[in-house]
């Protein structure tokens, strides 16, 4: 929470110098706030963590802390967005320049009167990273000008879609807004920001409409008295800046993840419109883009004094001033197509620009079959990955744009199977985890007083989604993968405390039955879900995070937390399979739910519709789902829980479920399984693949039309189908190669690992499968072909291949680096 002192400065601005006159009820009213603000749960944000993470020494970050630069304390800005300037004067052009540049909360940055950047990455005030930026091109010999437009967020929003009191934003903090910036010729500072900084607050950037997702312009270019971006306008009237202490904000650090990427998108004008076109009050300029994109707005016009314009994609009021005027949008937004309308006035619109910003992940991954709705289905998971990859995996492109635990796995399954991304040595990285290890991070610092972590970042939403306890056992589990995908012990050192913390929540909500009492959650479609018990669900899932905490203690050396959140998992396995084992029906009850607990909340308990005997609530599908994904199940039950499962898996019905349930059905390792995996596919994600949008959706039946829920298919159809998988940790160097064709006549493409790209080929003939599979240098592999028949036989074209064997329905073999291809040929049909 707020020191004292962290609340003083916020309110500092108001000791300085008494306000003029007519101010003194904002004062009042800017009063509390701040004292409602440090009195309420969300207050947290900004305070110290419960164990501080890691600290990084970063001497440009230092540097940038002590050159914040803001408004001075006893100027009152008209707008929530402020514009810096700064001229200075190179002896000749660069060969290297390097510009570090951090603001709270959004910045966009412009040289010599060119857009070059904007940003930062979101970020929690208590680990802020800033941005640099190579703008050697962008600077010449003589004189240079750069022009900083910074949009604050440290005021109230009174209500979210229509909600009172629901304000926030799910992709920034409130907080004290400041800039700062570094310009570095070769290894030399030459620039930076100061009070030699001039700033207005007269543009055309009037107070924005901040909602869950986006910042949504409100523009006047009457406030204007020129272009302020470029370089010959004179700012001789604009105020000097000030400094600002730099203690608001934890340490600067360098940013984690690469700098998005603009792409250019063309607009196809309807009804045979073409730029320039003129229009005048009531008519419009339309366009379509043929599918969703993550775009913002450069708006070229020339208008007469106070034409008002509506930019519907943008969802930007626009008034303009006299003459020729661009406009960009301080926010990118999703949108399949737009209007742009006249309102009132005139106005020739004479260039639309939308450039889509994303992160800059290259498409290496390809999936073709024979069956053009798979190929359709992985097409569009693939995109929804690349549109939801931003500055973070973010669940929607169209509603919230929020960094939540559980973005992780979907998103990082379909980013390790098909992308790539360069790396700061400009070599490709492929499987890119950064933006699951920056989510780690992000994570750690949105850390409580009481342990546990938020279960989405880097907003002030704290309502009945902030404190999700099965989304913070994704986090721990997500912190194993990340380990296993990159071997970085380093961001596993900085968060360990944190995760020990948020293991301890859980073990100090232990009851006498060694069950840990919390809300139950899971999944959609659970009929126990946010009841607060000792539910099946959320202890698998504590059970699988302690396992996966005491391995990573292992891997970096902490042996004291291993053994102990080891063995807490051994106890915690046991309660689960004494207190929740049903043993007449072979499986686990939902929860246990006693009768004090069924009184304090009854009207959770009336909703239930599940029966409660002896305090135990009946089984459903979904306990013993969770029990076989997370690993709780003794050996010696594991064939009677996967019956159960297996019997009542229709009551799968929501999106999230079959990621899980596609995960089971795989292990049972069957072609009639295989063939039902993708026969709900094509069931399901039918109708997405029929959408203009060409993304995945947030349920079957409506939601968000772009989610990370929907994306998971896309995974299955290159680990599963074309069969490629990494085998143990990286650092292992081996992978899997086992496809699962189903009822598929062929099936070819590129798989993406850790490794590189692995080219694979399934075709099936009358009597034959042929094969190709490439294996990465300094890779290993072990190759499970399908056998197909009892009679089948191998062979392969190339030597390099080790001695096959059967193995149930495969010929396995060892092979190294390189080109193998070969065939399994059989005279019987098809039974294995």
């Amino acid at each position: 929470r707020p020191s004292a002192n962290y609340t003083a400065r916020l309110m500092k601005p108001l000791k300085k110098k008494p306000p003029r006159p007519g101010f003194f009820r904002c004062a009042f009213i800017s009063f509390l706030i701040v004292l409602i603000d440090a009195m309420c749960p969300s207050s947290a944000r900004a305070g110290p963590l419960s164990t501080p993470l890691a600290q990084i020494e970063d001497p440009i970050g230092a540097a940038l802390q002590q050159a914040m630069i803001w408004i001075p304390a006893d100027s009152q800005a008209e707008s929530d967005f402020i514009a810096f300037r700064k001229r200075f004067d190179l002896a000749s052009a660069p060969r290297e320049a390097i510009l570090h540049i951090f603001a709270d909360a959004r910045y966009i940055l412009w040289i010599n009167g060119r857009p070059v950047s904007r940003g930062p990455a979101r970020f929690d005030p208590r680990g802020p990273e800033y941005d640099s930026v190579d703008v050697a091109s962008s600077l010449h010999s003589g004189e240079n000008q750069i022009t900083v437009l910074v949009m604050s967020y440290d005021r109230e929003i009174k209500a979210v879609n229509g909600r009172a009191g629901q304000g926030y934003n799910a992709r920034m903090m409130k907080h004290t807004p400041a800039l700062t910036l570094r310009l570095d010729i070769g290894s030399k500072p030459v620039l930076s920001t100061d009070e030699s900084w001039r700033w207005s607050d007269h543009t055309r950037y009037r107070d924005p409409l901040i909602d869950w997702a986006n910042i949504k312009d409100h523009i006047d270019a009457r406030a204007e008295d020129g272009d302020w971006t470029q370089p010959d306008y004179d700012d001789q009237a604009w105020k000097p800046a000030a400094r600002i202490i730099g203690d608001a904000w934890g340490p600067l650090s360098a940013r984690r993840t690469p700098l998005l990427r603009d792409t250019p998108v063309a607009p196809e004008l309807s009804d045979g419109q073409s730029l320039p076109v003129s229009l005048v009050s009531g008519q419009k300029l339309s366009f379509k883009l043929g599918r969703l994109v993550q775009a913002y707005t450069i708006l070229e016009l020339d208008t007469e004094e106070g034409t008002e314009l509506s930019l519907n994609h943008a969802k930007v009021g626009y008034t303009a001033r006299a003459g020729r005027q661009t406009y960009i949008s301080s926010d990118s937004r999703a949108f399949d197509g737009g209007v742009i309308a006249v309102k009132s006035g005139r106005a020739t619109i004479i260039g639309l620009k939308l450039i889509e910003r994303i992160y800059p992940f290259d498409r290496v991954g390809r999936f073709e079959s024979n069956d053009p709705l798979l190929n359709r289905v992985w097409e569009i998971s693939a995109r929804t990955c690349e549109l939801l990859s931003e500055d973070a995996y973010v669940d929607c492109a169209d509603r919230e744009r929020a960094e939540w635990m559980d973005c992780d796995p979907p998103a990082f399954d379909v980013t390790r199977t098909a992308f790539s991304a360069s790396g700061p040595d400009g070599k490709p990285r492929y499987a890119d985890a950064r933006l699951l290890g920056a989510m780690l991070r992000r994570t750690a610092l949105s850390q409580q007083k009481e342990g546990w972590v938020k279960a989405h970042t880097c907003s002030d939403r704290f309502d009945i989604h902030a404190h999700m306890e099965d989304r913070s056992c994704d986090w721990v589990q997500g912190a194993r993968r990340y380990y296993e995908s990159t071997g970085d012990a380093a961001l596993i050192r900085e968060i360990w405390p944190v995760i020990v913390d948020q293991l301890d929540y859980f073990l100090a909500r232990r009851t006498g039955r060694g069950l840990v009492h919390a809300r139950e959650w899971v999944v959609w479609g659970n009929p126990v879900g946010y009841v607060t018990c000792e539910g099946a669900g959320l202890n698998a899932f504590v059970y699988k995070a302690l396992l996966d905490a005491a391995w990573l203690g292992q891997a970096i050396g902490l042996t004291d937390d291993t053994i102990r959140l080891g063995q807490a998992a051994k106890e915690l396995a046991t309660a689960f399979n004494t207190t929740l084992w049903n043993e007449a029906d072979g499986t686990y009850y939902s929860a246990y739910y006693p009768e004090a607990e069924r009184t304090r909340d009854p009207k959770r308990a009336m909703g239930l519709k599940l029966a409660v005997t002896n305090d135990l609530i009946a089984p459903t599908f979904f306990p013993a789902l969770f029990a076989l994904d997370q690993g709780i199940v003794p050996v010696e039950r594991v064939e009677r829980v996967r019956a159960y499962m297996l019997s009542h898996r229709a009551q799968a019905k929501r999106v999230m479920t079959f990621y899980y349930l596609f995960n089971q059905l795989y292990r049972e390792d069957t072609d009639a399984f295989d063939r039902e995996i993708l026969q709900a596919i094509r069931q399901h994600w039918g109708s997405m693949a029929a959408s203009s949008w060409g993304t995945t959706s947030e349920d079957f039946n409506g939601g968000s039309k772009a989610h990370i829920y929907g994306m998971f298919p896309g995974y299955h159809l290159s680990a599963y189908v074309l069969g490629v998988r990494r085998d143990g940790t990286t650092a292992a160097k081996r992978i899997l190669v086992e496809p699962r064709l189903g009822d598929l006549t062929s099936a070819e493409g590129i798989v993406v690992t850790e490794h590189g790209p692995v080219p694979v080929s399934w075709k099936i003939e009358p009597g034959q499968l042929r094969f190709r599979v490439e294996i990465p240098a300094g890779v290993k592999a072990t190759l499970r072909i399908p056998r197909r028949a009892a009679d089948a036989r191998l062979e392969f074209t190339d030597r390099s291949a080790g001695p096959a064997h059967s193995e149930g329905r495969y010929f396995v073999a060892e092979v190294g680096p390189g080109l193998h291809s070969g065939k399994v040929t059989f005279t019987e049909p098809a039974t294995l």
